[in-house]
């Protein structure tokens, strides 16, 4: 399927990017098709892009599974995650380093409510121990 970058100008584990972070991160796309969102949370880029494939690390998958995201309730989170399925969204999740040690389908721990969503990458498929962050200081 055809792939569209969505580059969020807020994340709700970090602070907003400014406009200098914005700019140096829009070069690394090279003219590749970018969408820029103040969508800081899968819910709400779920209701922006319904039907998506959302491409992520296990480490965000990780997080996106995590009740703090959901005022401490497995509950809400639950609804949140239906409320995804609802619009069509599904991740395919790839494997990453997790606290120095690799997570991948067989290692994560995931609730049922997003574990359905998920479609796992076989580590014999793809792996790269990079995170972004240092790919785009390589790339400085």
């Amino acid at each position: 399927q055809p792939a569209v970058f969505e580059l969020s100008i807020a994340n709700v584990d970090k602070r907003p990017l400014d406009y200098v972070d914005i700019a140096d991160r829009v070069k690394q796309f090279d003219h590749q098709p970018l969408v820029l969102t103040r969508a800081a949370t899968f819910v709400e880029k779920a209701m922006l892009f319904q039907n998506a494939t959302f491409v992520i690390g296990a480490d965000t998958a990780i997080r996106l599974d995590q009740p703090r995201y959901y005022d401490e309730r497995t509950d809400i989170r639950d609804q949140a995650i239906d409320h995804m399925a609802s619009l069509g969204t599904s991740f395919l999740v790839f494997g990453r380093k997790v606290d120095g040690e690799f997570r991948d389908a067989n290692r994560l721990k995931l609730s049922p409510a997003l574990s359905r969503l998920c479609q796992f990458v076989p580590t014999t498929k793809f792996r790269v121990d990079i995170s972004s962050t240092q790919l785009r200081q390589r790339g400085s």
